[in-house]
C-alpha cells in the first residue's frame, strides 16, 4: 500500500504530539536493566555473593536471568568503549584537533623529511607457517 505525503505528514505530526513518557515508567530490556543495576550488583559481589547467587536472587525478585547472561551483560555494561557510552560521549569544543603541518606545529617538524621506510626481510619460517596452516586446515576437513 502506498501513502500520500499528506498522510505521512499527518502521522509525523501525530507522533510529535504524543506526550513524553514518564522516565520511571520507561520499559527496559534485560540488558538495560542489568546496566542500570551494575553498581548494586558490584556491591553485592563485594559482600561475597557469586554471580550465580545474584542471578538466582534476581530471578526470585522478578528479573529472570541465567548466570551466563548476567555475566555477559555485566561485561558489556562495564566496558568503557561500549556503544551506549560512545553515543553519549562528546568532544569538548574547546579542544581543537591538531592537523599535521598545522599552525601549532614547530618549524623544525615541518621541514624535517620523514625517515625512509625499512625494507622487510624475507622470513624463512614464513613458508613453514603456511604449510603448517594448510595441513591443519586439511586435517580439520577430514574430521568433519
Amino acid at each position: 500500500m502506498d501513502y500520500t505525503v499528506e498522510q505521512v505528514d499527518r502521522v509525523g505530526e501525530g507522533l510529535l504530539a504524543l506526550p513524553a513518557v514518564e522516565p520511571s515508567k520507561r520499559k527496559l530490556d534485560k540488558q538495560a536493566a542489568i546496566a542500570r543495576l551494575k553498581d548494586q550488583i558490584a556491591t553485592v559481589q563485594q559482600r561475597g555473593y557469586t554471580l550465580e547467587q545474584i542471578a538466582q536472587s534476581m530471578s526470585g525478585l522478578g528479573i529472570q536471568i541465567t548466570t551466563p547472561t548476567l555475566k555477559s551483560y555485566l561485561q558489556r555494561a562495564r566496558k568503557p568503549g561500549s556503544r551506549r557510552v560512545a553515543k553519549t560521549t562528546r568532544r569538548l569544543p574547546s579542544t581543537p584537533r591538531r592537523e599535521p603541518g598545522g599552525p601549532r606545529m614547530a618549524e623544525a617538524e615541518r621541514t624535517t623529511p620523514p625517515p625512509p621506510p625499512k625494507a622487510a626481510k624475507p622470513d624463512a619460517t614464513e613458508g613453514a607457517a603456511k604449510s603448517t596452516r594448510s595441513e591443519f586446515i586439511a586435517t580439520d576437513r577430514e574430521r568433519l
